[in-house]
């Protein structure tokens, strides 16, 4: 009988293994240093240059500051122009306020600078993983954090820079997702969907099952296996989330929706002329409520305590802004919407010249103002010369010297057409689906749903009212600069 051989000896095989882990653990804690070192310097520059971040309680997303200080839950129980966290944040920045005797704008502040960091992080990982390249992942990362864009959502109190994080952490998770197919990176894409439809209305419930039911099939594509039970559990968790606000609005108000602006929001970019439109209009405007619509609010609410009266009867809040939480977009939702597609789709080919304005304006810098030919954020010192620079650089409007399909004017400004949008944002898709189209299944499925809320940002304002849509492009022109990393070129021997 053969005497067994000896067990080879596995020692120095996982030294060398823990070695390697010991020094990526390094690597990792002198990159997350530098990135925080990076961010306190870029957003101590902004600071020096004049942003400030004020509570702007004239927003029209924002309800009444002193209801939302002394009665925070029923005031989050009557809103209806828009998804819940933004107010539910700010009421949570108030009660601290309170508690502690600081600002409410300190509070605010603080937690964008966490939301930043986060951000930062996330976008440097993300680009390393698309690129396999530190050196880009490290200029694409600077770059985005000095942005002009950036620099004016990181200090405003408003929600595309919240959304810019929670479509950062959906973009790692689905990565990890499709890599490792681990239920807990599915849970974590489940989650990031559904604060964003708690976030912001361009976030339908529609789209985050699509992009969800997307995630799975991308980790079926690239990896050809899925754990259908536990992918089939955090679906229903994800319905439960994206269903509840709505079901709140069917059973408060008799709308199943996210946002009543819905309405006002297709009336913009349509010829719109039932008297519900122009009721509208004129509470816009003036204030004035007739007394029909008066009487269908009480008829809903035959015995409305004082929070829903102000909430949703009041024309101005306690700051003298117009109240855009009023029953009169309830009342006038229904209808305005209805005549609003009606429009549509019986003049298509205005539909469609109308939509390739707002394209234009999509693709205006994130930075500019909506309604006038300004810049946002200060306008002196080198943070304007900056943002100047930056817009001619990648923004110039090339509208004077080409033309344009759309109309010269809508909605009383001038159609813009950007060297973004003519040149820059093709080439940067193009050059991501060809580099993923290169690498493989898993770099064609990520590629494919890291445009899912690219082209939903775009595809949504240009058919409804896209006057602000370059606002909307913000939150997701990370995932478009990921996907460009995608084609740099790769080391020699470099694995994904």
């Amino acid at each position: 009988m053969s005497t067994p051989s000896p067990a080879p000896n596995r020692a120095p095989e996982a030294r060398g293994g823990a070695a390697a882990r010991r020094a990526r653990g390094r690597s990792v804690r002198r990159d997350l240093l530098l990135l925080a070192g990076l961010y306190a310097a870029v957003s101590a520059a902004a600071h020096l240059a004049g942003f400030r971040m004020p509570m702007d309680w004239t927003l029209f997303q924002l309800l009444d500051r002193e209801l939302l200080t002394e009665e925070p839950a029923r005031s989050l129980w009557y809103l209806h122009a828009q998804p819940p966290l933004f107010n539910a944040v700010t009421a949570v920045l108030l009660r601290l306020s309170e508690w502690t005797g600081l600002s409410t704008a300190l509070f605010a502040k603080g937690l964008f600078l966490l939301l930043g960091l986060l951000g930062a992080v996330l976008l440097f990982g993300l680009l390393e993983e698309f690129s396999r390249s530190r050196r880009l992942a490290w200029v694409v990362t600077a770059l985005v954090l000095a942005s002009p864009g950036n620099l004016v959502f990181a200090n405003k109190y408003f929600y595309p820079y919240l959304c810019q994080v929670l479509l950062l952490v959906w973009a790692t998770a689905t990565v990890r997702y499709l890599k490792n197919g681990r239920a807990r990176a599915l849970s974590v894409v489940a989650l990031s969907l559904v604060v964003l439809c708690a976030t912001r209305a361009l976030y339908h419930p529609v789209w985050a099952v699509g992009t969800f039911a997307c995630v799975v099939l991308g980790r079926r594509f690239a990896a050809g296996d899925v754990a259908w039970k536990p992918a089939g559990v955090r679906a229903l968790w994800l319905l439960v989330g994206v269903l509840a606000w709505p079901a709140k609005n069917a059973l408060v108000f008799d709308h199943f929706s996210s946002t009543t602006w819905d309405g006002y929001n297709l009336a913009q970019a349509a010829e719109v002329r039932a008297p519900a439109a122009a009721a509208l209009a004129s509470y816009i405007e003036t204030g004035a409520v007739g007394p029909r619509w008066r009487q269908s609010f009480d008829a809903r609410f035959p015995d409305a305590d004082p929070v829903a009266r102000r909430l949703l009867l009041e024309p101005t809040k306690s700051d003298g802004s117009r109240n855009w939480n009023h029953w009169m977009f309830v009342a006038t939702r229904e209808k305005i919407a209805r005549e609003g597609w009606a429009w549509r789709f019986e003049h298509p080919r205005e539909w469609l010249h109308r939509g390739l304005g707002y394209y234009g304006f999509w693709s205006r810098a994130t930075f500019a103002r909506s309604y006038q030919d300004k810049l946002r954020g200060p306008e002196e010192g080198p943070y304007a010369a900056w943002a100047r620079a930056w817009n001619a650089a990648f923004f110039r409007d090339l509208r004077p010297a080409l033309g344009g399909p759309g109309p010269d004017v809508l909605q009383g400004v001038t159609v813009p057409l950007p060297l973004y949008g003519v040149a820059l944002f093709p080439l940067l898709l193009l050059s991501g689906w060809i580099a993923a189209a290169r690498r493989g299944r898993l770099a064609v499925a990520l590629a494919v749903l890291f445009c899912i809320p690219v082209f939903w940002s775009l595809v949504v304002p240009c058919l409804t009212d896209g006057i602000e849509a370059n606002r909307m492009r913000f939150a997701s022109t990370p995932l478009l600069l990921c996907l460009a990393a995608a084609a740099w070129p790769r080391r020699r021997g470099a694995q994904r």
